[in-house]
Order: structure tokens, then sequence, then C-alpha cells
């Protein structure tokens, strides 16, 4: 079993506009309307659902640790949980926010604007129902570490340390960078309880003020196992305690439609393919896979892969000049 904890978020997409509207009215006018060419594309997001999601896909047994609002939002990304068999009987559900949603306009030019509403994030808190992390073979994942404002600090060192003791094995993402900076003396005590750290380069270089090798090997000496550094383009590079070479996976190139969810999903196909033996190596060439194939999707995380369509994905590249 496979416990996630971290953020729920719908996800609306504004695509393909030509010019940022003025500002206008009340009433529409031709100034202050603009007319779409593509639909309106309303998707899952949140750390820890999409990493949900995608593990779910895949074929694991997970459930996920998130809240959301008691409103149609709310029922439309437990729609699409529940359909990849993610256990979302441990949601928290909120009577007095609404779901959190963000809604991104992008310009031909592929410049973002973004407006957050971040809901219930700010509620949500450790219950006693969050002391029940598993048992030996299982492994929790903790994602959008950032914003899980009642989580962060000794909440979560505890969630780590008990699900350790237990023989769970223990994934940490620190990933993003919104909200209170993550500093050094918060990541360290967690560090001993954390058999996976996951990050891209520039979290870990916000965090230690350090390059990713650098920055990777004092999280091994603050006592993680490992390190698993994401670094987009260029593939994915890990660090481990048991060693001191450095490997790297170099990505799949594939025609990205959407960036979002890429990193969740990597999150979700280490750790599936790592629980099945696969070495820190192979389990990244499957993870970089799984983005691969979310992010060249028409529908993004939503379209997430299960084994076998990765599996084939990658006999289709072996042989190739990556």
């Amino acid at each position: 079993m496979l416990t996630v904890l971290g953020t729920t978020t719908l996800d609306i997409f504004i695509r393909g506009v030509d010019a940022m509207p003025e500002q206008g009215d009340a009433e529409f006018s031709n100034r202050s309307l603009v007319w779409l060419d593509r639909p309106v594309l309303p998707t899952l997001g949140g750390n820890g659902a999409n990493a949900a999601y995608a593990a779910g896909a895949l074929g694991n047994d997970v459930r996920l640790w998130s809240c959301i609002g008691a409103d149609p939002f709310g029922d439309m990304v437990l729609g699409w949980l529940k359909n990849r068999n993610v256990d979302t009987s441990d949601m928290h559900m909120s009577t007095s926010a609404g779901t959190s949603t963000t809604v991104v306009v992008t310009d031909t030019l592929l410049r973002r604007n973004s407006f957050h509403y971040p809901g219930p994030v700010s509620e949500f808190a450790p219950t006693a129902r969050s002391a029940g992390t598993g048992h030996g073979g299982d492994c929790l994942l903790v994602t959008g570490y950032p914003l899980l404002q009642k989580w962060r600090g000794e909440a979560t060192r505890h969630l780590l340390r008990e699900a350790h003791s237990h023989g769970v094995r223990t994934a940490l993402d620190i990933g993003p960078m919104i909200g209170p900076p993550v500093t050094v003396e918060e990541l360290e005590p967690l560090l001993p309880s954390v058999d996976i750290l996951f990050c891209n380069e520039f979290e870990l270089g916000e965090v230690t003020g350090s390059e990713p090798r650098q920055g990777a090997r004092w999280a091994l000496s603050a006592g993680a196992q490992m390190v698993v550094v994401k670094r987009g383009e260029q593939g994915a590079a890990i660090f481990s305690a048991e060693g001191s070479t450095q490997i790297e996976v170099p990505c799949f190139p594939v025609r990205a439609i959407g960036t979002v969810g890429a990193g969740d999903s990597f999150d979700a196909g280490f750790l599936y393919a790592y629980d099945r033996g696969s070495s820190s190596g192979e389990s990244a060439r499957f993870a970089s896979a799984v983005a691969a194939l979310v992010v060249s999707a028409p529908r993004g995380i939503l379209d997430a892969p299960d084994a076998d369509a990765v599996r084939a994905f990658l006999a289709s590249r072996d042989g190739r000049q990556e």
C-alpha cells in the first residue's frame, strides 16, 4: 500500500489567448471579452492528488490524505481519483472552504497568468487517522510539503519517524518552493527518517544554498538514504548513501503539451518500480517514461499510463539514442 500525503487542486487551463483582456466593467463588452479557439480544460491538480492518481493508474494500491471542499469541484476530483481506485476515505472534507482551484491563462506566446484559491489547505491538520502509516512493505510519500501549513516541521517529522519505525519506506518531496521557504534548519530533523528525498535542482538549491551535488551530499550526511534530483529535460541524478557515485539518467524526448504533473508522476513511477525490486537507476528510467507519457498526453495527468503502457514505451525506446 502506498499512502500519499499532499494537496489536491482542481486546475482549469484557458489556452490560446491572443491577448490578455483589458479591465472591463460589470457588463460583457468587446474590449473585455476574449474569444478562445481551444476548449477550456479542467483537470486534476495538486501534488498529492497527481502522485496518487499516477500511482493508481500504474496499478498500485494507494490511498490519499488530502483536503477538498464539499462542493461540485470536490466531487469532480473525487470522481477522477476513484476511477483510478485511489482510496479517498480519509480525505478531509471542508464545509467552510471550497476546493483548492488554480486557473491558468496562457497566451499564444505561452506566457501564463495564474489565479489560485488555496481552499481548505490551511485547516488540513494531522489527526488520529494519520498515525496509521502502514507496516513493513508499505510506502509513504509526503509531497507538496511547503504547502502543508499544519504538517510542516514536527508533525511531518513524527509521521516519518513512526512510519520508518514500522518498516514503511518513506519518501519526501520538498517541492514546490511556494509559501514560507523551507530552510536547512527545518529540513534537517526530517532526514534521518527519509529513505528517498525527491527534489529538483532549483528546490535543492533554494534550501541548501549550494549546487545540486553538494546539496545532495548534505542531505545524505543529515540522514537521507537517497536523493533523487529531477532535472527536467536533462533527466535525473541519483545520489545514494551506499556509494559515492552519482547516477545520471537521461529523459525521453517527447513533444510536451504541458508540464503540470510531470514531477508528481515521476515520483509515483519511481516508487512503483523501486518497490518492485528495480535498481535506483532502473526506477528513474521507468519514472522518466511515466513523466514523458504524462506531459505528451492530451489531458496530462488524467491520461497517466498503466504499467503495461510504460513498459511498451520503454521497449520502443530500447536501442535508440536518447
